[in-house]
């Protein structure tokens, strides 16, 4: 890439397109959204006092391609709480409201295996091309990497009954 295509791209007709766009967007929805308060419960609580860590295991390959992670824990508590405000001029609608959410799990269990192909770095992406001149020219684009994870996870909620017996 040529500093020739840099400045092309942060050219004031970008600018002015992306404003066109906001502009747009406006006349379709004139909803103004308002996060008033967030919260979320921290690790350490008092409800968390009889939380027990099962095991918790990592595995990885040397060069970091693969790697593999287990955990369980037993009596674990979360909860988060959030106040919001919404005006919609063109409806003439206003909304305040807020959500409160707790949850306690008498067990959980996750696993999850995680992968990088080709390898961690990647493998460089070169386009070559012939130029005006006749003379071929490599581009160098950077490198692609695949980042692949599976994860499996489990609480006695989600568990079918008959497995439990």
């Amino acid at each position: 890439m040529t500093m020739a295509d840099v400045k092309k791209a942060m050219s004031s007709s970008r600018f002015r397109e992306a404003g066109a766009q906001a502009r747009d967007s406006l006349q379709t929805s004139r909803e103004l959204k308002l996060t008033l308060a967030k919260w979320g419960s921290q690790d350490d609580n008092f409800f968390n006092q009889l939380n027990i860590e099962l095991f918790k295991k990592e595995l990885s390959s040397e060069d970091g391609r693969f790697s593999a992670a287990t955990e369980a824990q037993m009596f674990r508590f979360a909860a988060q709480a959030g106040l919001a405000a919404s005006y919609n001029p063109v409806r003439q609608e206003t909304f305040i409201g807020g959500e409160v959410e707790s949850a306690y799990s008498l067990l959980e269990g996750k696993a999850s295996l995680k992968s990088q192909v080709p390898n961690v770095d990647g493998t460089p992406l070169v386009l070559a091309y012939q130029d005006q001149k006749g003379d071929l020219v490599k581009l160098h684009c950077g490198h692609l990497r695949t980042d692949a994870e599976y994860s499996i996870q489990a609480s006695p909620e989600h568990v079918p009954p008959w497995l439990l017996t």
